[in-house]
Parts: C-alpha cells; structure tokens; sequence
C-alpha cells in the first residue's frame, strides 16, 4: 500500500493531465512499469549469478593444474648441482646418459647380433628381451658406476666414470666392454649415438649435433660446444655414421633402422670405410626406429656374416634450414672389443680418463652397510650391492607436463611442465616415477646420500598443486609416455597415495640431526618444504577422509561389473581385497586410519565387510601404533606365526591363505597382485616394527623370535631366486618363493640390502673413532669441513657421518701417506667414512687406524701480514695442506728481544680428552729466531753463564741448581690440544719463553690443569691469551737486582729476557667477560718485593667463585688474579676486547 501511494504522488506530480479522470488507466501502468522493474531486477541478478557461476567454473578448472604459489623447494639444480649434472639418467634405457636439464642431449647404447635377426636390437630395457641378466653392480649415484649385461651370447659390461670440473659439467668417459662366453668370437652391431629432446618444440637456438673427422661434436646453449671422441681396442671390421632427423626419443631404434642402406664393399677386418648420412627424427622416443629406417640390407657378404646394412644419409634433411637431432655411429665388431666414449667440453683442461688409464682408476668404493656382519657369504655381499646400486643407478631426471583431470574439467588437461628428480620401480616395466614407491626408496638412497635423497623429495613436492595435489604417477616425456597404456595417464586429482614420503623425510631427520641444524643447506630446503607438505596434509583432511572423525579412505574405486572385486590403485595395494561393492566403507582401511580402534588380526574387517586378514591387518603393527603391552599386538604376533594364514617360508603374504580371493584372478586378463604375494615393502616394515617390538614391552620375546626368523625367510628367498636367474623379482610366491611380476625390479625390493643389515630407521651407519685405539701411528693431520678433527665433547670420540669426507694429510719435507703399510707418494688424500671404522681413499679400503704417515708430520710458522701490539709481528702456527693453512695458535713476537708477547689459543671441552703415547717431541726454533740456537739458549751451561755475566762469578750456584733452572714454559700448553699432531705443534719455542722450574711445575701447572677442568665443566669454548711482561731479577751478592737475559745480540744488548710476569687472560666471547690470572714469575723475592709487584686486588682470594683454581703455595711463587679492566692498565699489549663482566 505505501508502495502504490508512492508511485501514484510521482504520477501527479509529473502531470497526466489526458488521463486525469480515469482511475482504472492509472492503476495499469503502475502494474506494468511493477512488474517491468521486477523481471529486470531478476534478470539482472540472474546474469550476475550466471556470470559468477561461470567464473567460478574457470576458477575451478584451472586449480588442477595451477602449480602451489609457495617458494620452490628445489632452488638449485642444473649446473648449479656440478656433481649431480651429468649421470645416468635414463634408467628406461640399457645404457644411457644425460644432463639435468630439460633440454639436455641425450647419449645411449644400442646393439644386434649380426646373423641373429630375431633378437632385433637391444636399446630400451625390455622384459620381451628375455636377457640372462642385466643390471649395475656397482653404482654412486654421482660419478661412477658399472654394469654387467648378460645377453646370450654376449657378455657387455658398460661403465662411466665423471671428472669434475669446470663451468659446464665437467667430463665423462663410458666404456662398452664387450665378451662372449667360452672366449668365443661373436660379430656384432654396436651403436653409440647421440640426440637432441625436441618434444617440447624445437630445440633452442644453436643447438646441434653433427659429426666431423670421426668425432661426434655438438653444441647447446648450456655446454657450449661439447666433443665425444672414440677409442676402441679389438676388431673393428666397419663403422659408419649418420646425421639425421628422429621424431622423438621413443623411436630412435627404428630411426635407426631406416638409416642403414647396402654396402658396396667388402669388409676385411680393417676399418676403411666412413659413410655419412643426415636424417630426420620426429622425438627422442623414436630413435630406435628412425635407426631401424636407415637400414637396408647390403648385397656384399662378409663370411658367415651375411649382408651388412651401413648408415645412409637422412632424406629429410635436403631442407637446408634444419638440422639433425640424432646422431647414430655404428660399428661392425667381432668379441672382445672395448670402446671408449669420451666426452670433453672447451672450458676444462684436465682429460677425462680412458684407456689403460680408465682401467686402472675406475674402482668402485662402495658403502656396504653391514660390513662388520660376517653370516652372508662374499657372493651374497656382491647381490647385496648389486642391489643398491640398481636402486640409485635407476634415478632418472625427467621433464615434461602430465595429463590430469578434475571434476571441473571436461576433457584431460595438461599438468604444468616441471622436472623430477626420482628412483624409479623398474627400468623394464616402470621406468618412470610413482609417489607411494618414492617413500620407500628414500629409505635405502637416504642412507647412502642425504643430499640425493633431499634432492628427489624437494622434486616431488615442487609438483604439488594449488590444491595441495600430487599425481601420483608422474609420466613426463615422450619416452614415459610411449610406455604406458593410453588409459593410465590421465592422473586425476581425486586419487591419492600413501603418504610415504613423510615417513622417509622423517627418518633422513631423525638420522642426520647435524645436516638439518640452522645454517645447514638442507636445513633450508626442508624449511621451504614445509609448507608444501603442510598443503599436502591439508588436501588428504578435506579429500579423503572418511565417514567417521580421524579415518580416512581411498577414492578412485569404480565397478566395472567385469572385475571379481573393484580395485583400489589409490591405495598402492591395488587389487587387495575390499569391501564387495564400491560403497563409502568399500576401502576404509589403509595407511592413515586409527588402527588402534579396529579388533585384532583375525577380525580385522568384519566392522565393515566379512573379509580376511592380510596386509591390511598389520598396519597397526607395522606403523607401530600399537603400544607394547596391547593385548592387540599380542594377538597379531600370535597370527602372524599360523602358515594357514600369512606365514611362509619366504616372507609374510599379503594376503591369508584362508581367503576367498587367495590367489584369484580378478578378470581373466587381470592375474593375482596383492592376493597372497610376498612384498618386500610390506615385509620390510613387518621387520621393523618387530624389531621395535623386541626391544621392551610383555611380547619382546615372542616378537625377537619372529623377526629373526621372517629376517632370515626373506633374505635367503631373494638371495636364492638371484642366484637362480639373476634378478630382484616385483614379488615372491608365497607357495615356492620364486619371483613373479616384473623384473628387474630393483625399487622397493632393493630395501633387502637394509634387511640384511639389520639396519631400520633409528640406527646410524656412520664411523665412529675411538681416540685411543682407532689413530695410526705417526698420526697424520686430520680436517673435516675445513676445520681440524674434533671428538665428541660427551663420549671423546670422533664422529664421521657416513659418506662424510675427511683430509688427511702428512705435511714437511718427504713425509707421505701410509695406506695399510703401503707407502704412497702422496702428503694429502681425501678419505670417506664407509661404516664402522672402514673408510677409503682412491682404491684403497680399510681401517681408519691403517691410515698413518711414514714419519711425524711438520708444523709450520708463519708470518702474517697484520701486526700486534707495539707494531710486533704476528704468527701463526699449524699445518699447511692441499694449499691451504690450518691453525692452532697465533703468536705476538718482539723480533727485537726475540721474546713472544703473547700467543691466542682456543680452548674447547674437548680438552678433556687427549690421545696419549708417543715420544715427547722436542723443540724447535725453525723459522722466526734468525741464527739463534733456541736449544743452547736453553742449556743449562747458558744459563750458568748469563747468571755470572750479569751478577758476578759463581752466583750460578746459588740460582742454578738440579730442581730449580730455567726450563721452557709452555704459553700454550700440550695438553690444551687433544691430537697428538696438534701437541705436537706446541713444542716451538715461539710457544715457551724462560719460567723457572718450581713456579712451572707448581702455580702455573695448577693453573693450567684447573683452567682446563673448568672449561671442560662449563661446555663452552674460551679464547685464552697467555703472555709475560718485564724482566725478571736477580740479586748479586750486594743485594742489588739486575735484569736478567739469556741471550746477547751483536750489539751486546740484552735479548731473551726471563720473564717477570706470566699471565693468562681467558675471555668468553659469547658472554663478554673476562678474567687475568697472573704469576710473578721467581722464588728470589721476599714478601715487600711481591707486595710491590702485585699490581691489582686479588679478586680471587676467598672468593667462593673461584674454588675451582687451588694455587700450590709451597712452590715459592706467588699469583693472583685480576679484573680485565684492572690487568689493562699495568700490561696493555693485548688487542681490544668487549669486556663487560668478570669470568669464573
């Protein structure tokens, strides 16, 4: 109603004067213009809502692959990382290297049997190759390894080996070593080539690869120009090469293929033919049958060999504006044969190795984590390492962008282009990386590298999305892609993985606690993983949790109406057993439920749906969430025992013999995964968490028990199966132990290596050194991180991290290293912790203590360009190594009086240790006293003499005698420094001046001992100045005093006064205070003499601060102790302090 008064008073006042008697007209148009403002007003918002709608829409369509706007946890990679640049990263291939870089050139291997047609050639690892046995056995993940490929009848050993250095990556050599069995003689094709990635477009600007006089060049924005030179012993009846045009990387066999053309001559055993040919590649995952194009069948015979194709020139590069991206070289060669591929760059002038010299350096020291365990035999040894270094030598470095989806999208969308750094599964079967098996891999690579392994997790958190997503497969490139069924790569973004990668970085912190201090390096890449793992957390509370509060379930399961029961590929145990129908509760339980909620083994799922115990029903015992005297973990242990459930004589099933679905095929093209298998993975964690559970609790025994015997199960299948066919199988029959799945598949099942050394996730393998018993003798120098070796401040032993570096070093004229009595050349080497006491050096292996030099090493002195008080020179004393000067002490020196002012040492808690034995060295005078001989200033006929020069004939016998002279007092003393190569280094005479006898065995020891004591008690490292000031007197037989010198120069001046003063003045720099203790530095004076000479208030007399320091007051002599600011005014030659309070 107030609304129509309102619109009738603006009608009227308008004026509607045609209109003025009718009512009923006036009333329609207010109706209408109503009504019209309505439906505008609707409309309006409804175009709003629409638009927001659809803007919201395009804002959740983009999330999916929308990269995680939070600093990037791999910060440095590509030449930034020299020692990770180059490698083998190219784990689907036979053998192959790369670069870390998107668009780095590639370089690999293919080879045929000629006359052998239907093995084709050998290029990607391939189970249809049906080879012997292939893998590495010996691996660094760095800058060597060395693999053995058995292909009947062909035995090829392939190895690499980096040198450091450089702007571009330093060098490389690969060697292919090629035998036949029973020495016999076989022909055939070997194939080094190289290409260029152009899958993600046209390769940068100058970048090539051409051949020329026989060397494959080439040249990219990163290397600048690069060169690979070949050398070869052994027949080599024909080589040919080709430049050409491949479509991708996945095709470069058949690229090949099509290259080969007839041979119009006819080989002899002598190389004398070079052909060439250009082609064109579409990618890198097509080199294989670019190389297969370029072969046509020859119409010369050669023997027995048949008609050889050679490399003919690609048609496709008649177009002058482009330029070949794959380089093919063949050689027609007859076993034993060896070629060496060496790589080289302008900008390093050191050579990489080859040749005899390759053979002789390449050695492998590897880290065998169970060195002290003497129960496997050396062969079981060897498969122990095989098996590691399958796992770090199948790291690859992929780059591309994934396909995913969203329930926002309507077709696949690409993931954004990123790298990864990751172990893969399997080169034959997975060569590509998968998040749940990359948390079991970090468990075995952590352990060997850290920094590798921090590497690798830093990638894989760089792919997480907005969302706080991961695909959990990562296919990246075209080789990956070619790879894989077309249905499995869309990843989409409501499937998760287990989470394992937590449990790893949790391990590497628990294990290396000193690498993730603040300052360190990974200290860094972990804080800027934080948030990223804090998104990922946030995305599996919001995506997956489940029905009830705390537990969660996999997504991604769907009935296909074809399947015996749905899988469930989200949850890493694929098709295990679940719920019957794909219903809220159909995979309820996994890695993050609350198991401690759920009943015991047996009755484990029959909350939900009737089904029987496996895997599954472990978890609370495998996370280890059970506490040690729950009735629950006792009833596991109790099952876990029965063979009619998961025991066997090879490993824990995944699943009970007792169930339905034991070994049932779940489609008839679908066979058996998780459904009874032995898992190494699974197994694993059975193995830890048992251990866990022996150390305390009610079923200690009753889990001791089991562990050593599922440890011994599992280690002799896997051995066994090795033995029997040479490969680490995906999975292990629970009937008869043999391998089943993929081979080889040397991911998570490589973590046999951590079983057999019964090493789980809270046990260190570092080296761990004993001052006592595990230094040679004569000790060489020792620096770890540029600074001397220290020992532990609790136990005095010396920790070595393992695969940390020490410099070892033996220097002074013709003194070298010892390696296990044998005597090398050379005064410095780099040795590496393996495990236990066992390091290495070059090819050298054995005890820390089998490392000594042949002689004492020799300190050195040297000047300064700095000054100290009064312009006097300053000194430095340690030890110079590999060019650089390490330093104990530093010395104040008066070259006039040729007296030290004082010296500067560091005096740590460490001092309570000392490493004892070996002769008292001497002094020496080497270097600062000129023609001066320290050691006959110091004779006791000297002293007699300079005694009756300056007071008079036979006073000698009245100062000198057997128990009181003047001996050489230590400024910094011995037992200050815990190696026996740093005492050494105090006995310089720029290190002692003239203390008489009594005051140096009685205050001043005291002094120094309780000084120490103190120290050692407080934890916390001091800066010590120990000097003297004055002239010492004598009275002559009239009672008068004179200076007393045991030296005289030209001039007949007075040099090398004998002391009034010792002092030390000990400042904690953190706290800023500081204390002086002074000794008068005779036993000659009476008491009003000393008064005089006691120069401050003795702040530590009945000071109950001070009781720690207990002067010997039947020596004679007399101390005190003063303020700092106090001890400054009499003796002011110490450099400026920031004092600003008393130490005690």
């Amino acid at each position: 109603m107030v609304r129509h008064r309102k619109v009738g008073n603006l009608q009227h006042k308008h004026g509607n004067n045609n209109d003025t008697g009718s009512s009923t007209g006036s009333g329609e148009n207010s109706n209408w213009f109503r009504l019209s403002s309505f439906w505008k007003t609707g409309i309006g918002f409804c175009c709003l809502a629409f638009a927001i709608y659809v803007s919201v829409l395009g804002y959740l369509e983009t999330r999916v692959n929308t990269p995680l706007d939070e600093e990037k946890a791999v910060l440095e990679t590509g030449l930034s990382v020299p020692e990770r640049y180059w490698g083998t990263y190219r784990p689907g291939v036979y053998f192959g290297l790369k670069s870390r870089e998107p668009r780095s050139p590639v370089f690999g291997l293919m080879w045929y049997e000629i006359g052998d047609t239907h093995k084709g050639i050998r290029h990607w690892c391939d189970q249809n190759d049906n080879l012997m046995s292939y893998g590495w056995l010996r691996h660094d993940g760095l800058s060597f390894g060395e693999q053995l490929i058995m292909d009947k009848p062909l035995n090829i050993v392939t190895s690499f080996i980096k040198t450091p250095g450089g702007e571009n990556g330093g060098h490389w050599t690969a060697r292919i070593n090629v035998t036949s069995k029973h020495n016999t003689k076989t022909v055939l094709g070997l194939v080094w080539y190289g290409a260029l990635d152009e899958s993600l477009g046209p390769a940068a600007p100058h970048s090539r690869l051409w051949m020329e006089n026989g060397a494959m060049l080439g040249h990219t924005p990163q290397l600048h120009n690069f060169r690979l030179n070949f050398l070869h012993e052994g027949k080599l009846y024909h080589t040919s090469y080709s430049e050409a045009i491949a479509p991708g990387l996945h095709v470069l066999k058949e690229k090949f293929y099509s290259l080969l053309k007839p041979s119009k001559e006819r080989l002899n055993g002598k190389l004398y033919h070079t052909s060439y040919s250009e082609a064109i590649a579409p990618g890198l995952h097509v080199l294989k049958e670019k190389f297969y194009s370029l072969l046509k069948p020859s119409k010369e015979r050669y023997g027995s060999i048949g008609q050889l194709p050679i490399l003919q020139r690609d048609p496709k590069l008649n177009d002058q504006d482009v330029y070949a991206n794959f380089v093919p070289v063949q050689m027609i060669v007859e076993t034993p044969f060896y070629l060496d591929v060496v790589y080289t760059t302008e900008d390093l002038p050191t050579p990489p190795m080859k040749g005899i010299e390759y053979t002789n350096e390449f050695f492998t020291p590897f880290s065998i984590f169970y060195s002290a365990r003497t129960e496997y035999a050396e062969l079981d040894v060897i498969i122990a390492r095989a098996a590691f270094s399958n796992m770090i030598g199948g790291i690859g470095y992929f780059y591309g962008a994934g396909r995913v989806k969203s329930p926002h999208t309507s077709e696949p969308v690409p993931y954004w282009r990123a790298p990864l750094y990751t172990a893969v599964p399997s080169r034959s079967f997975f060569p590509r990386g998968f998040l749940w098996d990359e948390g079991f891999h970090g468990l075995l690579i952590g352990r060997w590298s850290p920094e590798i392994q921090m590497d690798i997790a830093a990638h894989w958190l760089d792919l997480i999305n907005v969302e706080g997503w991961i695909p959990r497969e990562q296919i990246l490139g075209v080789e990956a892609i070619a790879r894989v069924p077309k249905e499995f790569i869309v990843q989409s973004n409501a499937a998760a993985n287990p989470p394992m990668l937590l449990v790893q970085l949790a391990q590497l912190v628990r294990n290396n606690p000193q690498l993730f201090e603040p300052g360190q390096k990974l200290r860094g890449t972990l804080d800027r993983m934080f948030p990223r793992l804090q998104a990922w957390y946030q995305w599996f509370q919001t995506t997956q949790k489940g029905e009830e509060p705390t537990a969660y379930r996999w997504r991604g399961r769907e009935d296909d109406g074809l399947q015996l029961n749905p899988k469930t590929l989200t949850s890493g145990l694929d098709d295990y057993p679940r719920g019957p129908r794909c219903e809220p509760w159909g995979t309820p339980v996994g890695i993050f439920t609350k198991f401690e909620r759920y009943p015991p083994i047996t009755t484990a799922c029959d909350r939900f749906t009737k089904c029987s115990p496996g895997y599954v029903s472990l978890f609370p015992m495998l996370l280890m969430v059970l506490k040690p005297e729950s009735p629950k973990l006792g009833k596991i242990l109790e099952d876990l025992d029965k063979p009619e459930l998961l025991w066997s004589k090879y490993g824990l099933r995944s699943l009970s013999k007792s169930s339905p679905l034991y070994m049932k095929r779940n489609t008839e093209h679908d066979p058996p995964y998780w459904r009874g298998q032995v898992w190494l993975n699974i197994n694993y964690l059975a193995l830890r968490a048992l251990k866990h559970y022996s150390q305390a609790g009610t079923y200690a025994k009753r889990a001791a028990d089991l562990h050593n015997r599922l440890r011994d199960n599992v280690v002799r299948n896997v051995l066994a199966e090795y033995k029997r066919n040479g490969y680490l199988w995906e999975q292990y029959s629970g009937e008869d132990g043999k391998g089943s799945g993929c081979k080889p598949f040397t991911g998570w099942t490589a973590l046999v290596v951590l079983i057999m050394a019964g090493e789980w996730m809270d046990v260190k393998l570092d080296c761990n050194l004993s001052l006592k018993t595990d230094f040679g003798h004569p000790s060489p120098v020792y620096v770890k991180s540029g600074k001397f070796l220290a020992q532990n401040v609790t136990t005095g032993d010396i920790l070595v991290r393992r695969s940390e570096t020490l410099l070892v070093g033996c220097p002074g004229k013709n003194r070298f290293i010892v390696l296990s009595n044998h005597t090398t050349d050379l005064d410095v080497v780099e040795v590496q912790c393996l495990s236990g006491k066992t390091f290495h050096a070059g090819r050298w292996v054995g005890d820390f203590k089998e490392i000594r030099c042949n002689a004492p090493p020799w300190f050195t002195v040297e000047a300064k360009n700095i000054s100290c008080s009064d312009g006097h020179k300053t000194y430095r004393v340690g030890y110079r190594m590999a060019d650089n000067f390490y330093t104990l002490y530093e010395a104040c020196f008066d070259e006039g009086l040729l007296m030290t002012v004082y010296v500067r040492h560091d005096l740590t808690p460490e001092a309570k240790y000392h490493q004892l034995g070996g002769n008292r060295p001497s002094f020496i005078d080497t270097g600062v006293f000129g023609k001066v001989r320290m050691s006959n200033v110091y004779a006791l006929k000297n002293q007699r003499a300079r005694v009756n020069d300056a007071l008079g004939d036979k006073m000698d016998q009245k100062y000198i005698t057997k128990k009181q002279f003047l001996t050489r007092g230590h400024l910094a003393p011995r037992a200050d420094f815990s190696l026996r190569t740093h005492q050494r280094a105090s006995f310089h005479y720029i290190n002692a001046a003239p203390q008489w006898m009594r005051g140096n065995a009685g205050d001043w020891a005291a002094l120094e001992d309780a000084l120490r004591r103190r120290v050692v008690s407080r934890g916390k490292k001091v800066t010590v100045y120990t000097g003297t000031h004055g002239v010492c007197t004598l009275a002559d037989s009239y009672g008068m005093q004179h200076e007393l010198y045991l030296h005289a120069d030209d001039n007949n001046n007075g040099v090398i006064p004998v002391p009034l003063y010792y002092y030390k003045v000990v400042y904690d720099s953190e706290e800023k205070t500081a204390v002086a203790f002074v000794t008068i530095n005779s036993t000659y004076y009476n008491t009003t003499m000393i008064d005089e000479l006691t120069f401050c208030s003795d702040i530590c007399d009945g000071n109950r601060n001070y009781s720690w320091l207990r002067w010997r007051s039947n020596d004679g002599t007399y101390s005190f102790c003063c303020d700092y600011d106090e001890f400054i005014k009499e003796i002011d030659h110490l450099p400026e302090l920031n004092v600003s309070g008393r130490f005690f």
